[in-house]
């Protein structure tokens, strides 16, 4: 069987005409000879890749076309929701003009009704008003008049005046930041801001003054209560300002008859004193007191005027002094006078560390600071003075406190104690007074005590150093005597000399070390 023919294509140039393909002849069957396509139908078809673009780009702008209509769909859907609303707001608004106009007509046609009424009545005989309906009216009127008015009152325009009575009546300067009245449940006038003063002595955050109502018709007011709030005072100008201070109970067309002061703050230099509150009085019209105390009740004050001068009363629990500030007094208690720039204080008492203090004392602040005080202490018992040193016996002192500075706050820092004093029964720990003399130890016999019936001496505290001189220990196996210094910082530096029963003569002794540690050694 002859094999199949092959008629085999040429690669030729695209733009030459192709040859007819020949494809294989089974046996048995006829060559089939297709003719070549023609060139124009060739280039006639389309590219797959352009058309796909063009199909993509087309696809876009319909989109693109179809969201710009849904916004201009939105937009305008907006717009006539907005407009919708607009008409009907001015439908609204045409409908209560409307009504309003109905109204004010029906009531200018009851208006007119009720003249024609009234004229037509004047014709006639008169009808009487009821009394109810009249009194009705005038507590309605008042009520206005009370609740309305005096939030529309203008009281500026009483300011300058009051600041000016004040000031006639203090002698200083007086500002007055602002002014309120007001008439339930009695009338009040509120004053804030009010400042005595050049130098702003005084400065008081609000002033309330409560009128007696009964009393307006009278020439004289009366002003039932006056409350300070937030009250600033200079400590230096204290006695000043108290006296400027009463003379406002004498004034004309006013009777005061109780002040109250919240928040009291004294300022001194360099010291603080408690917030104080309290009260003062006055006996028709005239000053009575003025009583003061901190919050927990751990501080008063009683002032009254006598013969121009102030009574004082002073007192504090559980609390210090600024010219003591090392001790505690369970209580202590001042009574004397003020005037002039000084204090005089006749009584003194306290009660502190188990024992009772008396005395007398006087402070002053004309050109400087200046304490003085007679003392006179009675069975202090050691242990509660000098917990920390291990000193126990029954102590009497007697004795005078000076110091001056200038401010109260540097009193503490300057003073001045000199005392005579005599313990009982007592012992000192720390040191072994009869043992060191007997054995003539140069070395500190460390734990030993020394027990003594009778300690006596003279104490000078100056510049800050104890000096402790005539001293003398007395027990039934020990006579000594000596002196030592204590620094600020509690070294120890003295001398001794004892005497012991079971040995005769002389024992030199010396004292170093500290207040907690003291060494006590034989020369």
């Amino acid at each position: 069987m002859p094999a199949p023919v092959m008629v085999e294509q040429d690669n030729q140039p695209e733009s030459k005409v192709e040859m007819p393909q020949t494809i294989s002849i089974e046996p048995g069957q006829q060559e089939i000879v297709q003719p070549a396509e023609p060139e124009e139908r060739k280039i006639a078809q389309p590219d797959i890749g352009a058309e796909m673009a063009r199909l993509k780009a087309e696809q876009d702008a319909q989109q693109f076309r179809a969201a710009q209509a849904a916004k201009e769909e939105e937009e305008a859907q907006r717009l006539a929701a907005e407009q919708a609303t607009a008409w009907a707001d001015a439908e609204q608004r045409a409908t209560q003009q409307r009504k309003l106009e109905t109204e004010q007509a029906a009531i200018q046609a009851a208006l007119a009704q009720a003249k024609a009424q009234q004229k037509a009545a004047g014709r006639g005989r008169h009808k009487s008003v009821s009394p109810m309906k009249l009194l009705g009216g005038l507590l309605g009127l008042i009520l206005i008049l009370i609740f309305v008015l005096p939030l529309f009152w203008p009281m500026e325009k009483y300011i300058s005046p009051i600041e000016q009575r004040i000031s006639a009546r203090l002698g200083q300067p007086v500002t007055v930041g602002g002014l309120k009245a007001s008439l339930l449940p009695l009338p009040k006038i509120e004053i804030s801001r009010l400042v005595v003063g050049a130098n702003r002595e005084l400065q008081v955050e609000n002033v309330a003054l409560r009128f007696d109502p009964f009393s307006f018709f009278f020439a004289d007011k009366v002003i039932n209560e006056v409350s300070l709030q937030g009250v600033t005072v200079e400590g230096k100008s204290l006695e000043q300002v108290m006296t400027r201070l009463q003379g406002l109970s004498g004034e004309s067309g006013f009777i005061l008859r109780r002040v109250n002061v919240q928040n009291l703050q004294i300022r001194t230099a360099g010291f603080s004193l408690p917030t104080l509150s309290g009260n003062a009085q006055f006996d028709n019209g005239a000053f009575a007191r003025l009583v003061l105390h901190d919050e927990n009740e751990k501080m008063h004050a009683e002032l009254k005027p006598v013969a121009g001068r102030w009574q004082i009363a002073f007192g504090i629990r559980e609390n210090t002094l600024p010219l003591l500030p090392w001790v505690t007094f369970g209580d202590f208690n001042a009574i004397g006078e003020i005037g002039a720039g000084e204090a005089v204080f006749s009584e003194l008492d306290a009660h502190a560390y188990g024992g009772i203090w008396s005395g007398r004392g006087r402070l002053s602040w004309n050109k400087e600071w200046r304490a003085e005080a007679r003392i006179n202490a009675k069975t202090m018992e050691l242990d509660k003075m000098f917990a920390q040193y291990g000193i126990s016996g029954e102590l009497f002192a007697d004795g005078s406190v000076s110091a001056k500075s200038g401010s109260l706050a540097g009193l503490a820092n300057t003073l001045r104690v000199e005392a005579n004093f005599e313990a009982k029964r007592g012992v000192i720990n720390g040191i072994d007074v009869v043992e060191t003399a007997r054995l003539l130890s140069r070395d500190h016999l460390a734990g030993g005590r020394t027990h003594f019936d009778q300690l006596s001496g003279s104490a000078l505290l100056e510049d800050h150093i104890l000096h402790l001189r005539q001293l003398r220990i007395e027990s039934g196996m020990l006579n000594a005597s000596g002196a030592f210094n204590v620094s600020e910082d509690g070294q120890l530096a003295g001398n001794f000399n004892s005497e012991i029963k079971m040995r005769e003569g002389n024992n030199p002794l010396v004292l170093s070390g500290t207040l907690k540690e003291p060494k006590l050694q034989a020369r």
